[in-house]
C-alpha cells in the first residue's frame, strides 16, 4: 500500500528512468565504468550477490571490480543482457521496486566459443535519491544454478 499522498502509479518518465539504471547496470559492469557502476547505488546500499552480502556503494564497487579485474586478466568479457524488466510503485512515496531476468555471455580471447551462464534473476528497490535520480537502495541477483554449476 502506497504512503497518504504518493502518486498510484509512476510516470512514464520514472518508469524509463528506472529502465535506464539497469541498462546502465549492464553497460557499466561490463565495460569496467566502476565509477559509473557505483554510481547506480545510494551510499548505504545492500546487494546480496547470492555468494556474499555487501553494504555500502565502496563495498560494491569494490567486489565488482574485483571481479571485473579478475575477468579482464584472464582475457574473458561478460555481457549482461537484461529483459522481461517489471517496474512496480514501492511501498512509500520515491520508491519503485524492479523483477528482472539477466542472461550473461562470455567470451575470452584468442576462442571463438561463446559460454552462456545460467539465467539470474534480478530483485531490487530503487528510491528517488536527492539529486532526483533513481538509484539502488537494495538489490538481490540469484542464479538459477550456483555459481560455478553447469
Amino acid at each position: 500500500m502506497s504512503s497518504p499522498g504518493a502518486p498510484s502509479a509512476l510516470s512514464a518518465e520514472d518508469q524509463g528512468a528506472i529502465h535506464n539504471v539497469l541498462g546502465s547496470y549492464a553497460h557499466r559492469w561490463d565495460s569496467g565504468d566502476f565509477d559509473g557502476f557505483s554510481d547506480l547505488f545510494l551510499p548505504d546500499a545492500i546487494a546480496d550477490m547470492a555468494i556474499t552480502v555487501l553494504r555500502g556503494r565502496d563495498e560494491i564497487r569494490a567486489f565488482h571490480e574485483n571481479r571485473i579485474e579478475h575477468f579482464r586478466s584472464a582475457g574473458i568479457q561478460r555481457r549482461h543482457l537484461i529483459g522481461s524488466i517489471v517496474v512496480a510503485l514501492g511501498a512509500r512515496a520515491n520508491e519503485a521496486s524492479i523483477s528482472a531476468y539477466a542472461q550473461v555471455f562470455s567470451t575470452k580471447t584468442g576462442s571463438e566459443a561463446v559460454e552462456t551462464l545460467p539465467p539470474t534473476k534480478y530483485e531490487g528497490l530503487l528510491k528517488r535519491a536527492a539529486d532526483g535520480h533513481w538509484r539502488i537502495a537494495h538489490w538481490t541477483a540469484r542464479p538459477d544454478k550456483p555459481f560455478g554449476q553447469r
